[in-house]
């Protein structure tokens, strides 16, 4: 065992909800999930939210384009180590779910 080896980074995958029916409230969840983002690193941890990054280089509203951040999103998820789901309202939107 290396004793002067880093120890491993361990990767929180965000799940919440992007989308919420109004550019405000989209801004919002996106706020919501970049603070949970931050809280996360404060402690140490590796965020991942796809749903914030990709829909930042991808128009989540032309289905293509939605379909392949989700896809990009679903494979970077696999290396998480823990899921963290915010679920505002108590339920799971479509793009959570995938």
């Amino acid at each position: 065992m290396n004793i002067m080896a880093k120890p491993r980074i361990i990767k929180v995958a965000v799940i919440s909800p992007y989308s919420g029916g109004t550019e405000e409230a989209t801004a919002s969840n996106v706020v919501r999930a970049l603070s949970l983002g931050r809280h996360l690193l404060s402690n140490g941890i590796m965020p991942l939210i796809p749903h914030v990054y990709f829909t930042a280089m991808l128009n989540d509203s032309i289905t293509e384009e939605r379909e392949y951040g989700l896809k990009l999103g679903a494979e970077w998820l696999t290396d998480a180590d823990l899921f963290l789901v915010d679920s505002i309202d108590g339920t799971l939107t479509e793009g959570m779910q995938h």
